[in-house]
């Protein structure tokens, strides 16, 4: 490098041990030479002057009537980068510009240091209110800067994504440090701002932060407030840009928590059932938004099952981070075809059996409310998720009426249930096949074809009527000896159901019963 020999600004960044705090922290001209050997103390008496000189990568800084610090410089200076230097003892930052022949420079290099050890973060953002608020933690990192030292905004920062403007930031507040080695952080409120009438891009803006996992968007102003070492510097003309990082909801990956289905009836005609069910949603974010009515398809195996209706509903932000907000939703859930074998196997496998049933969601009109007025429609986009099954006992007892006067050869056995109703509807038992086993053994086979007047009131268990002509499968003396025990546990297997939830029809229902039933 060679500096030829004029009048520069020349400024310590970080503090040095080896100045006085007054020499490190405030601008200073001075003379630099641009010779090897040589020095030139210039001519201008309102400066203070210093000198620069240089032998290879050797690099002596001076200011006249003070001792010489000795430094060499890691990289080559450019017009606004710093020259890195070392001082007897402490790694140290210099900056050096040369003065305008015409003596005017309007940026004090205390504003771009200041500019430069900025760092803002976003913490949350609530897009339910118009403007859209938002808490934005600044720190002033660098140490070496004086105590009194500030930064504020005089007019808003635009926001820039992907290359386009998309708003405004109106921060208020101001950033500073503590002390010499604080820092802290200042909660500044902010209101966010989108361009009005720009429809497609705020659509497109917000379609990323419901697809991506995170997304970038930088605010950016060139005037900034800056008061240090008891200056105040108002509306200086500087670059000042700085990337926040959003993190987004991922298209709900993993968020979206299906708990229950309640079966409350049938549509009219037996077209499909009515149900309500209860889904937990998850906001792994720091943004709060409103959603519309979302139309959802829902598919089991490879086949669409039926359609749900999320209400309109507000998700919040999460409350830490590590906790992720969490919204209950109560929805309706309506088969798509009764006679769809998916849908049936999904109804039955979801009453009879304790297994998690994976189901997909189809989102495919989300509308997302921005403040008072403005919507945003996203693209259809899947969910992955699981209901688990209730597994109720539908038989909760059996009365077995054995007539021990049958001969060998026509062992028949009457018998009735407890049946249960899972349903928040009333239920009704069209034709029922059992197999009864005590011990893994075959005990009886049960069968009542054209049941009625069985209908089993909502949420309660009754009585079946007597079903007669069952089979007896065990030998007289297993039967009298099994009569004689009284109470007994067996295993009931429904081999055949069909059923009538309100005017829709559930046929062949096939089911072991987890739990051994009382017989009476």
């Amino acid at each position: 490098m060679s500096l030829a020999t004029d009048i520069y600004f020349i400024t310590n960044v970080q503090f040095s041990k080896a100045l006085t705090l007054e020499d490190a922290n405030k601008i200073r001209t001075g003379v630099v030479s641009g010779a090897d050997e040589a020095s030139s103390k210039g001519s201008a008496d309102s400066l203070i002057q210093w000198m620069i000189t240089r032998r290879g990568e050797q690099y002596t800084i001076q200011k006249f009537e003070n001792p010489t610090y000795h430094c060499w410089c890691r990289s080559q200076p450019e017009e606004k980068e710093p020259v890195e230097c070392l001082t007897t003892s402490f790694p140290k930052e210099w900056i050096i510009k040369l003065v305008p022949a015409d003596g005017s420079y309007t940026v004090p290099l205390i504003a771009e240091t200041v500019v430069k050890s900025t760092k803002i973060e976003f913490k949350w953002m609530n897009m339910t209110n118009d403007p859209f608020d938002a808490l934005l933690p600044g720190t002033l990192e660098n140490d070496s800067l004086p105590k009194d030292s500030f930064i504020s905004f005089p007019k808003p920062l635009e926001m820039i994504w992907n290359g386009t403007l998309v708003g405004e930031a109106r921060i208020s507040g101001e950033f500073r440090p503590v002390g010499y080695h604080q820092l802290n952080r200042q909660e500044s409120n902010a209101q966010l701002e989108l361009v009005p009438g720009a429809t497609e891009l705020i659509s497109r803006f917000i379609q990323s932060i419901i697809r991506e996992r995170s997304i970038n968007f930088d605010i950016v102003t060139d005037e900034v407030n800056v008061y240090a070492s008891g200056q105040e510097h108002k509306n200086v003309k500087v670059e000042f840009r700085k990337t926040l990082s959003v993190e987004g909801f991922n298209c709900f990956k993993d968020n979206i928590i299906s708990h229950s289905i309640k079966v409350v009836g049938s549509d009219p005609g037996g077209g499909g059932v009515t149900a309500v069910s209860k889904i937990e949603i998850k906001n792994p974010t720091n943004i709060a938004m409103r959603f519309d009515d979302i139309p959802v398809e829902v598919y089991y195996k490879t086949e669409k099952i039926g359609n749900l209706n999320l209400p309109s509903f507000k998700l919040h932000q999460k409350q830490t981070e590590t906790t992720d907000a969490l919204e209950d939703v109560h929805t309706q859930f309506r088969p798509e075809d009764p006679k769809n074998s998916e849908c049936q196997d999904f109804i039955k496998d979801y009453i009879t059996t304790d297994h998690s049933l994976k189901v997909i969601y189809n989102l495919t009109g989300t509308v997302i409310k921005l403040g008072a007025t403005q919507t945003v429609s996203t693209p259809p986009f899947r969910v992955e998720s699981s209901f688990k099954g209730i597994n109720k006992q539908f038989v909760k007892g059996i009365s077995a009426y054995i007539s021990i006067a049958r001969t060998p050869i026509s062992k028949r056995i009457s018998f009735d249930f407890d049946f249960e109703n899972p349903m928040h509807t009333d239920l009704t038992v069209l034709a029922f096949e059992g197999e009864v086993k005590r011990k893994n053994k075959l005990f009886c086979v049960a069968r009542a074809n054209n049941v009625k007047d069985m209908i089993v009131e909502a949420d309660r268990i009754s009585l079946s009527p007597l079903f007669k002509g069952g089979s007896l499968k065990i030998r007289r003396h297993e039967m009298l000896k099994m009569v004689g025990r009284g109470s007994l546990k067996v295993t009931v297997k429904v081999v055949n159901a069909t059923i009538h939830i309100g005017e829709f029809e559930l046929p062949d229902l096939q089911f072991e019963l987890r739990d051994p039933v009382r017989a009476k």
